[in-house]
Order: C-alpha cells, then sequence, then structure tokens
C-alpha cells in the first residue's frame, strides 16, 4: 500500500466543535441537528477556553452520560407511552450537565503528516469513528472512518490490474 497519504490528505476541515463548558443539551442540540449532518458522522470535538483540544463527545458518549442506569435485567413489557415517560424522566435532570463530564479525554489525535496505514491502526486498535487531528494543541481537522475506508479502498482498486474497457471483453 502506498503510503504516500497523509492526515492532512484525508481530514475534514469543517467539524462540529463545543466548549467543555457547554451543557449536554446544548451539545444534543447540535448532535441532533439535521444540518449537522454535512459535517459527516456525529462527533463533537471538545476545546477549553484557549482553544486547546479537551475531547471528544460522540452519541455513544452522551449516552452514558445521560443514561447510566438505563440499562438493566428487567424483562418488562411496557408500552410505548410509559417507556418515553421513563426516559425522559432519566434524562430530564441530567442534561444541564457539562460536556467535560460527560466527553472522552482519552482520545488519540493525529498530526497533519501522520501517515495512512498510522491513522488505519490508530482507529483499528481503538475502535475509533474519528481521530482530531492536531497541529500545535490546535484542532485543524478531523478524520473521519467513512475517510479512511474511501481512502484505502480507493488504494486497493488502483493496485488491481483492471482491463481498460470491461464492456468490450467476450462473454463466454
Amino acid at each position: 500500500m502506498p503510503d504516500n497519504l497523509i492526515a492532512r490528505d484525508l481530514m475534514k476541515l469543517s467539524f462540529l466543535r463545543l466548549g467543555a463548558g457547554h451543557t449536554l443539551h446544548e451539545a444534543l442540540g447540535i448532535l441532533l441537528d439535521p444540518q449537522a449532518r454535512e459535517h459527516g458522522p456525529r462527533v463533537l470535538i471538545v476545546l477549553n477556553p484557549d482553544g486547546s483540544f479537551a475531547g471528544v463527545l460522540t452519541t455513544r458518549y452522551l449516552l452514558k452520560a445521560l443514561l447510566p442506569e438505563w440499562v438493566s435485567n428487567e424483562n418488562e413489557q411496557a408500552d410505548s407511552a410509559d417507556f418515553e415517560q421513563r426516559l425522559l424522566a432519566a434524562i430530564q435532570d441530567k442534561l444541564n450537565l457539562r460536556v467535560a463530564d460527560a466527553m472522552n479525554r482519552d482520545v488519540p489525535v493525529a498530526s497533519p503528516q501522520d501517515r495512512l496505514p498510522h491513522l488505519i491502526d490508530l482507529m483499528q486498535e481503538r475502535r475509533l469513528d474519528s481521530i482530531p487531528v492536531l497541529d500545535e494543541g490546535r484542532v485543524i481537522g478531523v478524520i473521519h472512518i467513512t475517510d479512511v475506508f474511501n481512502a484505502a479502498a480507493r488504494l486497493a482498486l488502483s493496485a488491481q490490474d483492471l482491463p481498460e474497457n470491461p464492456s468490450s471483453q467476450s462473454r463466454s
């Protein structure tokens, strides 16, 4: 696999960001905003007050913070109205928690010069959907798993010896 693809080539310059002091209610609003889809997978890059990288907040970490006790071993059959009421009650008092209380601080980061094989290893090893790209402590972009997959797939396809015009081959 050619190793000339680097993080700078793959990263998205447009990404969702939020300060660590904002509430989970605000984070939820951003993650659920239909316009957030244009930024790729739903991940919030969390920044410190000075603009430096603090961590990431994904829907997984948000749910963990809002509903830590939600998973139970009960096998009760409740109607949807009861479910919705219990869900709202469980979430309501936690929406004012700070983003810093729910985000993941232990996130590997990429540098702009990191090569594709290293990015694949990082994402696979930690089962990550996104990696922030930092330059001098500042987030300059985000690489999503789909970006890495697409780059690897393009490399794999270009390495194959494909015929110039497959439709001109005779069929047996």
